[in-house]
């Protein structure tokens, strides 16, 4: 929009320098006139949506700006507290994030996702399975519901980022719109044959980390969010 301003301008300068110089072709003036008339509504029209349009949704988008970051820098946290504790206990000290679909096979090798403790939460202990459908996937849906009250501040890119999130194999399972996480009957779980887990949690790895990459490119507030994400990862 910016350039055809420009445009218009020289327009109307070249339009103004001409007025005293010889007509040198057929209703050439007339033409001029013409341009002159709409370069003028052009440049007019800028200016109202700059004054009345862009500067008022600038002024609105950085008023929601910090609760937005807010929230989209815990669904980030909240997957590198999860990242920490699986790389923690099971002592992977070489995994790096986000981990692969190998990495998490070979990580569940080592622990195992029902007999294995993971977090403590009103006086109980969750293990793996449990931890991932009653605390992630429920408090990541929050934040994303959070998220949606600003649906006219995001970008589309970030609406496709946070829809595969909520549409991933996990999140799906989550709610049983796909296999539950945790089977109804536990001792049916064979962590070295069910590849379900490694398959779901790469997936969402790879998802905030997408995200990731977009906060940093766009959002410069996310940058404030930074220690409390590294200290996520302070013991890894």
């Amino acid at each position: 929009m910016f350039f055809w301003f420009v445009v218009a301008l020289v327009a109307i300068i070249l339009r103004l320098f001409l007025l005293d110089i010889k007509e040198i072709m057929p209703y050439g003036a007339e033409l001029g006139n013409i341009l002159l008339s709409l370069s003028t509504g052009y440049i007019i029209s800028y200016i109202f949506y700059f004054l009345v349009v862009f500067i008022k949704k600038e002024r609105d988008n950085k008023n929601v700006s910090g609760y937005l970051i807010k929230y989209l820098s815990y669904l980030c946290i909240e997957a590198y507290r999860v990242f920490n504790g699986l790389k923690i206990n099971s002592q992977s000290k070489s995994l790096k994030f986000p981990p692969s679909e190998d990495d998490l096979k070979t990580l569940f090798k080592k622990l195992h996702p029902v007999n294995s403790n993971c977090s403590k939460s009103n006086g109980g202990r969750y293990n793996w399975y449990e931890y991932l459908k009653f605390v992630l996937c429920e408090t990541s849906n929050e934040y994303i519901n959070e998220i949606w009250k600003l649906l006219p501040h995001i970008d589309t890119e970030l609406i496709k980022i946070l829809n595969s999130l909520k549409e991933s194999y996990m999140f799906r399972a989550a709610w049983g719109i796909s296999r539950e996480i945790i089977p109804t009957d536990t001792s049916k779980i064979n962590v070295h044959n069910d590849n379900s887990i490694p398959k779901r949690l790469a997936e969402y790895f790879e998802i905030i980390n997408t995200l990731e990459k977009h906060l940093m490119e766009n959002f410069k507030e996310y940058k404030e969010f930074s220690s409390e994400r590294n200290n996520e990862l302070y013991r890894t």
